[in-house]
């Protein structure tokens, strides 16, 4: 049972990795499309009908790819200046009732994302603009975010809990 738990451990801590540097190269190619954008619309004075868009979508994809890295890295907002006067007991039980809370919207905001992605699927919605992009490819990574994120975050719970018993 334990080789199990190790394994998941493990797999969920490689995948929310891999998620951060898939959106990690998001933000690159946004950065790229960009400046490929401004070198014809001004150089050229031929602007494309897709860089917005496609960028759009990359920010979603980067944002909600990077969450769940964000939390792995400890990489979100802290306020230090009160947490680091509470004793080592205080903050742990601190941190697991923020871990609880953000667990508890993290499965609000996966379960409330993906209802309108898979209506969006169904209908064959797509965006208004010029490349009529169907809009399930940005409105699921919304929900594969908060996969991710409620993943990690029973990581660093069972974490938590098991530091504590060892």
């Amino acid at each position: 049972m334990r080789h199990g738990f190790a394994f998941l451990h493990r797999f969920v801590e490689r995948l929310v990795k891999v998620a951060g540097i898939l959106g990690a190269f998001s933000f690159l190619m946004v950065m790229a499309i960009t400046t490929y954008e401004v070198l014809v619309r001004y150089l050229l004075n031929a602007p494309t009908t897709w860089s917005l868009e496609i960028s759009v979508i990359l920010t979603m994809w980067g944002t909600f790819l990077g969450v769940a890295y964000t939390l792995q890295q400890g990489g979100h907002t802290q306020v230090d200046l009160i947490v680091s006067r509470l004793s080592e007991r205080v903050r742990r039980i601190l941190k697991i009732f923020i871990y609880l809370f953000v667990l508890l919207f993290s499965i609000f905001l996966t379960w409330a994302s993906l209802v309108p992605a898979i209506e969006a699927y169904l209908i064959k919605e797509v965006t208004q603009s010029y490349t009529r992009t169907p809009l399930v490819i940005l409105m699921i990574s919304i929900p594969i975010g908060g996969i991710l994120l409620i993943l990690e975050i029973v990581r660093e719970l069972t974490e938590l809990f098991r530091s504590k018993r060892e």
